[in-house]
């Protein structure tokens, strides 16, 4: 009798065929991994954007016009509470650490890093930067980081804002995405802000009886 098996060539195939099965499964294995971990990652900036948010809405609803000429009022385009007003880019006054002292603010995105500059008003070179979120698209969307409006208006201001004294709220857009074209896909986080204390008038955090530096009228025309 002869005993019945499998000829070389059988057995080959059945290698090369289990081969691909293995090789397939791992490429799905690999794949299901690599969308789990992105979107772990992706809740996790999106979260980190949500708390950045936050704090960047407070800093805006805090901001303060401020009185550089010692005349209790904020006439002067640089006293307004509003510096700069651009897509991707605001500047504005604020108590940012609570303290006695208002700090210049400024929140602009490089690359698709959120940064924020904190500096003294009276010192230009005295800003310190520091990256607080990652990952927006804003840019690549052609989604502004910001937008401006002036009372009783859904329309918003056309950027850069010319009168920042007309800009009564301020709309934060935060677009999200880890990985571009890829899933999960971007996440949206937003909100508006209106200043409660734009109209308050501050002094100077360091008075001086005559400003060292000159100010445009309000009419643009000069002193």
């Amino acid at each position: 009798m002869k005993t019945a098996g499998f000829s070389l060539i059988e057995i080959l195939l059945g290698i090369a065929a289990g081969l691909i099965l293995v090789t397939a499964t791992a490429l799905l294995t690999g794949r299901a991994f690599n969308i789990s971990r992105e979107h772990t990652e992706q809740v996790r900036i999106t979260e980190d954007a949500r708390v950045q948010l936050e704090r960047m809405s407070d800093a805006i609803r805090d901001a303060r016009s401020l009185d550089l000429t010692g005349d209790n009022l904020s006439s002067y385009p640089s006293e307004v509470w509003l510096q700069s007003g651009k897509d991707y880019e605001i500047q504005f006054y604020t108590n940012l650490d609570e303290d006695s002292e208002i700090e210049q603010v400024r929140y602009f995105l490089e690359g698709t890093d959120l940064k924020r500059g904190v500096r003294d008003p009276h010192d230009d070179q005295s800003e310190q930067v520091v990256t607080v979120a990652r990952s927006l698209r804003n840019v690549s969307h052609a989604r502004p980081l910001f937008r401006y409006y002036a009372p009783g208006s859904q329309a918003p201001l056309t950027t850069p804002v010319v009168v920042t004294g007309d800009v009564e709220r301020v709309e934060i857009i935060l677009l999200i995405d880890v990985e571009e074209n890829q899933a999960p896909g971007a996440a949206e986080v937003s909100t508006v802000v209106t200043p409660r204390a734009s109209d308050v008038v501050l002094g100077s955090p360091t008075p001086t009886p005559t400003p060292t530096f000159s100010l445009p009228s309000p009419s643009g025309t000069g002193f």
